[in-house]
């Protein structure tokens, strides 16, 4: 066989190859359909952790365009992003918004910290203490870039930017995003309800504050420039049974409803920005005559974030 025909045969069997590597990539690619109305879609977990899917359920408005706002709403301990998804229906129509909910199965994120502690630690929590996952590809804060990123290519969106809504447990992961991933393309936060926070200073121990945690003055001060909201629940005090709280010697001194943890985290974060002398963007509203409720908190963030008085 002379050269010539080994070249053109090389060349055959790469041509091929090629066509077989782009023919199944254009399917993977097209199993990320974001249609009108409700759906879902499968998103790979992140770097180590591949094989761990993540359902992403969509809500895609009728008249959909592509300026549209698209928001990610992170469901509470049930994990259920198709109902956290539902309850944004009528918000996304009223308000032109691409609603995009991730549910982290149990079969993949087992433990409370993969979600709530966005899989910080490496072990669950022993005697108020907990290993550090310093290798922060393996977190999960990364994720929420990514499923935007899918969700605009896919409908040919225009926005650089997305929001975040994350109520309970929800609302911890959101607001541990703030301070693990501030590099991240969210424009604004709204933690609702969270059950209980990771303090913004490095004298507390983590989980309860950042001692210990791979993190600098430098990335705080990043941190205080997001536009992260505490919304919560005025009547989700001490008295609330709705939800599960955590309570122990170390997460009481944060106050014993969501109410006063919100009040008494946000105050935390004003002292220690004075104390760095930074910007600070961080805000708290309260949602009058509300409790626990994840569908009156989606109404009252809805309307904070894109009703036109404020």
């Amino acid at each position: 066989m002379s050269l010539l025909e080994k070249m053109n045969i090389k060349t055959i069997i790469t041509s091929i190859f090629l066509l077989y590597i782009s023919s199944n990539f254009g399917q993977e690619v097209n199993k990320k359909q974001i249609n009108s109305g409700s759906g879902s879609f499968l998103m790979k977990g992140g770097f180590n952790h591949e094989k761990d899917s993540i359902e992403v359920h969509y809500y895609k408005p009728q008249d959909y365009q592509t300026d549209f706002s698209v928001i990610i709403v992170l469901p509470g301990a049930g994990r259920n992003g198709d109902g956290y998804r539902d309850k944004w229906i009528d918000l996304a129509e009223k308000h032109n918004l691409l609603v995009l909910s991730p549910s982290y199965s149990r079969k993949y994120y087992p433990k409370t910290n993969h979600y709530n502690l966005g899989r910080l630690p490496k072990s669950s929590l022993i005697n108020g203490s907990s290993q550090k996952n310093t290798a922060k590809v393996e977190w999960i804060f990364d994720d929420f870039d990514r499923i935007f990123d899918i969700a605009v290519k896919t409908v040919g969106s225009t926005e650089k930017k997305y929001d975040i809504f994350g109520h309970s447990a929800g609302a911890q992961t959101a607001h541990r995003l703030v301070m693990f991933n501030p590099e991240t393309k969210v424009n604004r936060i709204v933690a609702a309800n969270s059950g209980w926070y990771t303090l913004p200073n490095f004298n507390t121990e983590f989980p309860y504050g950042l001692k210990g945690v791979a993190l600098t003055k430098e990335d705080l001060k990043k941190s205080f420039k997001m536009n992260l909201i505490i919304l919560t629940g005025e009547l989700d005090n001490k008295d609330e049974t709705r939800g599960d709280l955590r309570s122990n010697e170390q997460v009481n001194i944060q106050g014993l409803g969501r109410v006063s943890r919100g009040d008494f985290f946000y105050k935390t974060a004003v002292k220690e920005a004075r104390k760095l002398n930074c910007s600070f963007l961080w805000k708290k509203k309260i949602v009058k005559g509300v409790g626990h409720s994840s569908r009156k908190m989606s109404s009252a963030a809805a309307e904070y974030l894109y009703s036109t008085n404020n």
